[in-house]
């Protein structure tokens, strides 16, 4: 990710603009400042826009700000939406699907029982896994750091409370979260998962564990 020198008269423009309740400017001139300022073709603009609005105190404006950032174009800006998206978060819960493989063979296999009971028996380990996460993999963060991307906590699949035992750790680089984990799931306890940003404002990306059993995995962060 880049880093610009932001410069201090534009800062002091938009933190007027972006200023809260007590501001002079209505919430539609704010919103219309905030699009205009994260769709600028000069990505300095853009960068302490978001910045700038982030720091509001309007809830509002800071949603929109985030919302907006996490769908640009703008990979410096996604980077610190996804950062930003995570931060203050007490909980992270990905939501468990088939994998590519695995959804394509159930849904050639359509309301027919023996096929599907067929696709079931190829695919043994991936509906495995779906059943022993009860389709969602949620996370207790403990720790988060913004400017390093490290993250840290829980996971709490089939837990009441958090456990010693089992743990994940991961990283945010760019618009990519990868991580480890440790959960109380049988045999697919110890998986790891590369999730990516796409469109919409969702983490979404592969869960991979033992016995080659594979999830897809979702975190919706709007």
């Amino acid at each position: 990710m880049r880093f610009f020198p932001f410069p201090s008269a534009l800062a002091l423009l938009l933190a007027a603009s972006f200023a809260g309740p007590a501001a002079s400017q209505s919430i539609r001139d704010q919103l219309v400042a905030l699009s205009d300022g994260l769709n600028d073709p000069d990505p300095i603009i853009r960068l302490v826009t978001y910045e700038e609005a982030v720091r509001s105190d309007d809830a509002t404006i800071r949603r929109v700000a985030l919302r907006t950032a996490l769908q640009s174009s703008d990979s410096d800006l996604r980077t610190l939406a996804l950062r930003g998206a995570l931060k203050g978060r007490d909980t992270l819960s990905f939501k468990l699907e088939p994998s590519l493989a695995y959804g394509d063979a159930l849904a050639k296999a359509g309301d027919s029982e023996s096929k599907l009971k067929a696709a079931r028996k190829e695919f043994l380990h991936h509906a495995r896994l779906l059943a022993a996460y009860s389709s969602t993999l949620p996370i207790r963060v403990t720790e988060y750091d913004y400017s390093s991307g490290k993250i840290k906590g829980a996971c709490m699949a089939a837990l009441a409370k958090p456990h010693d035992k089992y743990v994940f750790s991961g990283t945010v680089s760019g618009d990519e979260l990868t991580m480890t984990t440790v959960c109380s799931a049988s045999v697919y306890s110890n998986c790891s998962l590369s999730a990516e940003l796409e469109d919409g404002g969702k983490l979404i990306g592969t869960l991979s564990c033992p016995y080659n059993a594979q999830a897809v995995a979702t975190l919706d962060l709007l």
